[in-house]
């Protein structure tokens, strides 16, 4: 499956009750997205179409439980699984997202003082 095999390939997974939503990422780029029942037999063919494109990891949000038959049958078949705590995942999004938007007034910043074009901060008007 996976044609170049320096890529790096991860494997996300959304464990829902009657289903788990598949996207597999390589190269950062989205390669594939499917959905197939939270059965075993469904689980094992899901493990033997994952195990081609070789993925640095299975990664997946504790569900409650839900996720425990996903875990365990991934990992029989011998894909590494790693199970995230929801809070952490989230948390790290919210950071991402930050880092993204300090990364952008940086940039601003070298460009202004790049070229030496003078800035002032505004005053913030302050709320009554």
């Amino acid at each position: 499956m996976q044609e170049n095999l320096s890529a790096k390939c991860w494997i996300g997974i959304d464990v829902a009750k009657p289903w788990v939503d598949v996207e597999i990422l390589v190269d950062e780029q989205r390669k594939e997205a499917f959905r197939v029942d939270r059965t075993v037999e469904a689980l094992t063919q899901l493990a033997q179409k994952l195990l081609p494109y070789c993925p640095q990891g299975v990664v997946l949000e504790a569900t409650g439980g839900l996720e425990v038959l996903v875990v365990a049958t991934l990992s029989a078949a011998g894909l590494n699984v790693m199970r995230m705590n929801p809070k952490r995942v989230r948390d790290f999004a919210r950071a991402q997202a930050l880092i993204a938007v300090v990364r952008k007034l940086l940039i601003a910043l070298n460009e202004m003082m790049r070229s030496n074009t003078p800035w002032r901060a505004a005053p913030t008007p302050i709320p009554a």
